[in-house]
C-alpha cells in the first residue's frame, strides 16, 4: 500500500489509485451565488462536499471545473 501526499502537484496517492484535486466553481442557478472549491476528482466524478446554496438551494447548480 502506498501513501503519499504531494501538495505541489495535488496529488494524493492511495492503495494504487490516484485522487487529482481540481478548483471548481459552483454558481446557484436560482440566486446567482458563487462558490470556489477545491475538490477531489475520482473515477470521473468531481467531489468537493459542497451540499446547498445559501437560499436553500440543493439540486439547481452550474459546475465549471478550472485549471491551475
Amino acid at each position: 500500500m502506498k501513501k503519499m501526499v504531494t501538495l505541489n502537484s495535488y496529488c494524493l496517492f492511495r492503495r494504487g489509485s490516484v485522487t487529482v484535486r481540481v478548483k471548481v466553481t459552483i454558481r446557484c442557478n436560482l440566486c446567482g451565488e458563487k462558490f470556489i472549491l477545491r475538490g477531489k476528482r475520482e473515477k470521473g466524478k468531481i467531489e468537493t462536499g459542497f451540499k446547498q446554496c445559501l437560499c436553500d438551494n440543493r439540486e439547481h447548480f452550474a459546475v465549471e471545473e478550472q485549471a491551475e
